[in-house]
């Protein structure tokens, strides 16, 4: 039984303490600390005095003195002296660099056209040094001597060929003919049948070449010796010097003889060529 009224009691404080607590009372506004002040037209025209000035409160206005002192003035212009010097010598300066750096342009334009020349000129002398080397040292073939001989009814003639040169002469081709013409008609030189091939000879070293015409008459001996039939022995010679350079000689040469009995051959006017 006093439990139950322990339980009622409970009840009945819970039921009076919710509403006090779900509706709580208003805050009270706050007075403002510094109440705001009335503006008054006398407050007003007190401040606008101030601004504007009056007899009893005349605006002061201070003036600064802007002129420059003589000292200064001074040294200003002194500044001004010194700038102008400055950038006088510095023009100056400046032109002789730009006159020297021209200067050194042409020079350096002169001493390049000149190493050309000097570079042109070099390579001149040494084409020129090679070239004197190669003549002074190659092979030169050509025709040292020549005969005739009259033997019964055959002419016999021989052509000795040397290298006159200072080195050997390589892969030689040699071939000649020889031909007694018509004097009706113009002598015809054709290349000769047969080549006959060496393949060195020597400097200083000769090569004979022998050719012959047989089964001459007597009138055939005369008209050869006295010119009416005109007689030649011609040839070529093909060789490569120790350059390696192909090389050429052709001779041609006509035959002849004197009053007193003897054969004597000599070069015509053409089919003498040496390279």
């Amino acid at each position: 039984m006093l439990t139950m009224w322990r339980i009622s009691l409970a009840l009945l404080i819970c039921l009076v303490a919710v509403p006090a607590y779900s509706n709580p009372p208003l805050p009270t506004p706050s007075k403002p600390s510094n109440p705001p002040q009335e503006s008054s037209p006398k407050r007003e025209q007190e401040a606008e005095k101030y601004v504007r000035g009056t007899k009893e409160f005349p605006l002061s206005v201070e003036l600064i003195n802007t002129e420059k002192s003589k000292e200064e003035t001074e040294r200003e212009a002194k500044r001004e002296e010194d700038k102008s010097f400055h950038e006088y010598w510095l023009n100056i300066l400046t032109g002789i660099l730009a006159t020297s750096t021209a200067a050194l342009a042409i020079i350096t334009g002169f001493l390049v056209s000149y190493t050309k020349k000097l570079w042109g000129a070099t390579k001149s002398l040494m084409e020129g040094a090679k070239d004197t080397a190669e003549r002074q040292l190659r092979a030169y073939m050509g025709i040292e001597s020549a005969s005739a001989t009259f033997s019964v009814s055959s002419l016999i003639v021989h052509v000795a060929i040397k290298n006159s040169g200072q080195t050997p002469a390589y892969k030689i081709r040699v071939w000649n003919k020889l031909c007694v013409f018509d004097p009706a008609n113009a002598p015809v030189f054709l290349k000769g049948d047969s080549t006959d091939n060496y393949s060195m000879l020597g400097a200083g070293v000769p090569l004979v070449l022998t050719a012959d015409l047989r089964d001459l008459q007597k009138p055939d001996m005369v008209s050869i010796g006295d010119g009416t039939r005109p007689t030649y022995i011609w040839g070529e010679i093909a060789y490569r010097d120790v350059f390696k350079i192909e090389r050429n000689t052709t001779f041609r040469l006509s035959i002849r003889r004197k009053p007193g009995g003897e054969w004597y051959l000599r070069p015509t006017d053409d089919g003498n060529e040496a390279d």
